[in-house]
């Protein structure tokens, strides 16, 4: 992936390795830097900075679109003569629970000299659920038949909102919001919200009432991964059927 943006009299090219990335993934790559002037340019101030921008906001250019929470450490180049160009390497560990691309929002790469950080080269990342969340979804669908409808990065994690299956055992269910959140264990936080439909019966008609119900749970690093890296995909079966049994009707046929 590249991005080029010119600041007179410099060409600045941010040249990325890879196409997309998932959560706690290492973002590699080099900014070029040419000078196109006649003279020497200061480029100490320099940088590539991994941030999160609101789309609509980015796209009208907005003050406010970006939020810095990853910078790469300050360019030994001071400066670069005339006609001549530096190529700077860098690298950015991605947090596990960095904000993933959805509707709304997505990180970005920002580089260039400045600090305006509208006016900075931008290249949108990419960024997709760790592959342990995605191995915990494809559970959620493989094996009880949920369907996603969205995914949301929120201040305490990543939420998942999921469809329950057509099913006489999830008769009253409507919806699940499933929030993911690693903590500095590497232990996965889980919270689950059912959004319910309740029938209560008066003496000439029957209501139907919405509700809620909740549970948590934290699945140690050793309890759904092996030792060789490969995922326990029981136990997250056996971790979703508990909280399951929070909403699901018991069938007597």
């Amino acid at each position: 992936m590249k991005g080029t943006f010119f600041q007179k009299p410099l060409e600045l090219s941010l040249k990325v390795e890879g196409e997309s990335w998932r959560q706690g993934d290492e973002i590699r790559g080099a900014l070029e830097i040419r000078n196109h002037g006649g003279a020497p340019v200061s480029v100490s101030s320099a940088r590539v900075l991994l941030t999160v921008g609101e789309l609509k906001k980015v796209r009208q250019r907005a003050p406010g679109a970006f939020q810095t929470f990853t910078a790469v450490p300050a360019f030994a180049e001071a400066s670069i003569e005339a006609g001549k160009s530096a190529n700077l390497p860098w690298s950015i560990r991605t947090d596990r629970n960095c904000a993933i691309t959805d509707a709304t929002a997505s990180p970005f790469l920002l580089y260039g000299l400045g600090e305006e950080l509208e006016k900075l080269g931008q290249l949108q990342v990419p960024m997709h659920p760790h592959s342990v969340i995605e191995e915990f979804l494809a559970r959620l669908e493989i094996a009880f038949r949920f369907v996603q409808k969205s995914r949301k990065t929120r201040k305490d994690g990543l939420e998942v909102k999921l469809a329950p299956p057509d099913s006489k055992g999830f008769s009253t269910l409507e919806l699940l919001t499933l929030t993911f959140r690693f903590d500095a264990d590497e232990a996965l936080e889980l919270r689950y919200q059912f959004q319910i439909r309740k029938i209560e019966a008066t003496a000439s008609a029957f209501d139907i009432k919405k509700d809620s119900k909740g549970t948590e749970q934290r699945l140690p690093r050793a309890e759904y991964l092996l030792p060789s890296g490969r995922i326990r995909h029981e136990a997250m079966e056996t971790a979703i059927r508990q909280a399951l049994e929070l909403v699901e009707a018991k069938i007597i046929y």
